[in-house]
């Protein structure tokens, strides 16, 4: 072999170092780098569809038993921190009311929608809230508790009186499920009887339902149907029983006894007996008489009896436990309440 052959021959060889050297090194930046340890120490096996996966379970008791994926979506969520510092839950619920006061006189069914989601959240800041209930309860006067109707509310509806109609059983036709009172309060109508045919009315939407709160010795009223956002009210001062005396839990306003100068029948702890009708000495639904008796729905409350919501003899008692276990309002809290919470339908739940 001559010397060219030879040079050929070598140039050819380095050629072929080079170009396995560059595939061995391009081979390896291709394969996926190692996977971290989990933080429990324990390496994540492979799922066959690539997922990372742990074979090994959290010990018991690290999660709470029966729960289902959107609680523990909802315990995750409260962890979060949203970019400002605030915890995601309270941002959250800031931003539904800066943005429900942002189209407040532009669209106040909007406002009032997001402005309820933001104090129903229970998220916002006591001085923010304490103002946003005061914008709602101006909100619930102006679209739900006055003669007009906003086009786009949900919550009412218009109807036209046929001859023959009766206002308590339009009502149960068009599934209401308000009192009838409120339908006279909101149309400025002293008397059902003077209502006519071809007269237009505007129908609220119901039901109402209440959430009495033994801490802060209120009960905050809203409007809530099934499919539609909920809508607060009202927030109003309550009186509660003493050593703890209403009991926690849910409860609806039971059919067939709710009414006006009603008779009372002391509990044997109150130390009185018999019946004491209104305007008697003792009788402590005073002047108003009113009574609005409620039924167990859960654990706490089922099948408890003689729990109501009444008027009082005692308007000091109202925002103290100082009742026999009933929730006591003052006499134009308890009007308010008793047109708007309906037999059945309505719920109150109180909470510590």
């Amino acid at each position: 072999m001559n010397w060219d052959a030879k040079r050929v021959v070598i140039a050819v060889a380095v050629l072929a170092a080079v170009v396995l050297l560059i595939w061995a090194l391009s081979t390896s930046s291709d394969q996926p780098e190692p996977i971290e340890p989990a933080s429990n120490g324990q390496q994540p096996s492979t799922s066959p569809a690539g997922h990372a996966t742990n074979d090994n379970p959290p010990p018991p008791g690290d999660q709470p038993a029966d729960t289902d994926a959107a609680t523990l979506g909802a315990q995750a969520t409260d962890k979060v921190v949203h970019h400002n510092g605030l915890p995601a839950n309270e941002a959250e619920a800031i931003a539904a009311f800066e943005k429900g006061m942002a189209v407040l006189e532009s669209d106040k069914i909007a406002a009032r929608r997001d402005v309820s989601a933001a104090v129903l959240s229970g998220h916002l800041p006591p001085d923010q809230a304490e103002y946003a209930r005061g914008v709602l309860a101006e909100l619930a006067n102006e679209t739900i508790f006055s003669r007009r109707i906003f086009d786009n509310d949900p919550y009412v509806q218009r109807y036209k009186m046929q001859p023959g109609d009766v206002l308590s059983k339009v009502e149960r036709s068009l599934k209401l499920h308000i009192p009838v009172e409120l339908i006279l309060k909101v149309n400025r109508i002293s008397d059902a009887r003077k209502i006519q045919a071809g007269q237009t009315l505007k129908m609220v939407n119901g039901p109402f339902h209440a959430i009495v709160s033994k801490s802060t010795m209120t009960m905050d009223v809203f409007l809530h149907r099934d499919g539609l956002d909920p809508v607060f009210v009202r927030r109003l001062p309550v009186g509660l029983g003493k050593d703890d005396g209403t009991p926690a839990g849910l409860w609806r306003i039971k059919r067939g006894e709710k009414g006006r100068q009603v008779a009372w029948y002391p509990p044997p702890s109150s130390g009185l007996k018999g019946r004491i009708n209104r305007g008697e000495p003792d009788y402590a639904f005073g002047a108003k008489g009113i009574w609005i008796p409620l039924e167990g729905l859960d654990e706490n409350t089922e099948g408890l009896t003689d729990y109501g919501i009444h008027s009082t003899n005692d308007p000091s008692s109202i925002g103290r436990a100082e009742s026999l276990g009933c929730i006591r309002l003052g006499d134009d809290d308890i009007e308010f309440v008793y047109a708007t919470l309906y037999e059945h339908w309505s719920t109150v739940l109180v909470v510590r």
